[in-house]
C-alpha cells in the first residue's frame, strides 16, 4: 500500500455505486489482469480477476483507518463474491441455534438493529458483508470482522462505556469493537431467517412473510457482485440465491425508527424466527 494521486483510468466504468441518492462514490473499471474499484478522493483498489488478491492505492493523506474501512466493508465482500461466494449487504445475529440476517441499503438501520440485540446479550456475527455458504441442505452464516459501525446517537442509546471504538473512518460513524458489552460470534451458524428492512415509514411494526420471486428479488437487491456482466457467474449466483430464498424463511420488516421501539421489535423478530423453527 502506497499513497498516490488518482489518475485516469483510461477505460470508462462499467458500473458505479451511488450514495445519498445521486452522488457517485465508487466506480468499477476493467483493467488488464482484473478490476479497478475507485473511491474518488479516497483510494483505488485493484482486484485480481479471480478475486483472491487485491492491492490498495490510497490518496495522499488518507488514514489507515479509512483504508481498512473501505477494504473490510466494501472491497473484501466484492472479492469474496468474485470467488463464487454469496455475499450480502446484511448484518446478522446468533439467536439460539440459528442466525438471523437483516438486509438493507445503507442507512436503513441494520447495524443499529444488530447492536440492539448485542446490547441485550445476543451475539452478533457481522455488521455488513454477510457471507452465506451452503452445506448440504443448510445455509451457514459466517462471521466477519468483530465490530459494528454506529452513529453517535445509536452508540449513546444502546451501549455503555465499556465498549471501545476504533478510529472513525470515512464517515462520522464509529467502529465499535467487540467487548464485554457487545459480544461477537466467531463460528459459522445455520441461517434460520432473514428480514428485509423497509425505509422506516411505518407507524408501527409491520412484519410480512416474503416468498417466491419476491424473496429472490429482495436477496438479489442486496447482493455484492463485482462483475455484473459475467453471465456464467451471474447464472450460478441466481441459482444459489433462488435456493437460499426457498430454504430460508424471509420477511419484509418495517418499523418506526425510535429507540423505544427496539424492545418490542426484538420480541417480534425472535417470535417470527421461533415460529419458523417450529415449521409454522
Amino acid at each position: 500500500m502506497f499513497p498516490e494521486r488518482q489518475q485516469g483510468p483510461s477505460v470508462a466504468p462499467y458500473h458505479h455505486w451511488v450514495l445519498d441518492g445521486d452522488r457517485i462514490w465508487a466506480t468499477f473499471h476493467r483493467i488488464d489482469g482484473g478490476y479497478l474499484v475507485r473511491f474518488s478522493g479516497f483510494a483505488d483498489f485493484v482486484i485480481a480477476t479471480d478475486g483472491f488478491s487485491a492491492s490498495c492505492h490510497p490518496c495522499p493523506g488518507l488514514s489507515h483507518a479509512t483504508c481498512e474501512h473501505l477494504f473490510l466493508n466494501q472491497v473484501r465482500p466484492l472479492m469474496l463474491s468474485r470467488q463464487g461466494k454469496l455475499v450480502f449487504h446484511a448484518s446478522a445475529i446468533e439467536a439460539g441455534s440459528g442466525a438471523i440476517a437483516f438486509l438493507a441499503a445503507s442507512g436503513r438501520g441494520k447495524s443499529t438493529l444488530a447492536a440492539a440485540f448485542g446490547a441485550a446479550g445476543v451475539r452478533y456475527l457481522t455488521d455488513d458483508g454477510l457471507v452465506i455458504n451452503r452445506e448440504g441442505s443448510v445455509f451457514m452464516a459466517h462471521p466477519s470482522h468483530p465490530s459494528i459501525r454506529l452513529w453517535d446517537d445509536s452508540r449513546a442509546a444502546l451501549l455503555d462505556d465499556v465498549v471501545t471504538s476504533a478510529p472513525i473512518a470515512y464517515t462520522s460513524k464509529a467502529r465499535i469493537l467487540s467487548a464485554s458489552g457487545l459480544t461477537h460470534c466467531d463460528e459459522p451458524t445455520p441461517l434460520a431467517a432473514a428480514f428485509f428492512l423497509g425505509d422506516g415509514a411505518a407507524k408501527e411494526i409491520e412484519l410480512n412473510r416474503a416468498s417466491g420471486a419476491d424473496a429472490v428479488a429482495a436477496w438479489v437487491a442486496h447482493t455484492f457482485i463485482l462483475d455484473i456482466d459475467d453471465a456464467t457467474a451471474l447464472s450460478r449466483h441466481f441459482k444459489d440465491v433462488a435456493l437460499l430464498a426457498e430454504r430460508v424463511p424471509c420477511y419484509h420488516l418495517d418499523y418506526p425508527r425510535r429507540y423505544e421501539t427496539l424492545g418490542p421489535l426484538r420480541a417480534a423478530i425472535l417470535a417470527a424466527a421461533r415460529l419458523t423453527e417450529l415449521g409454522a
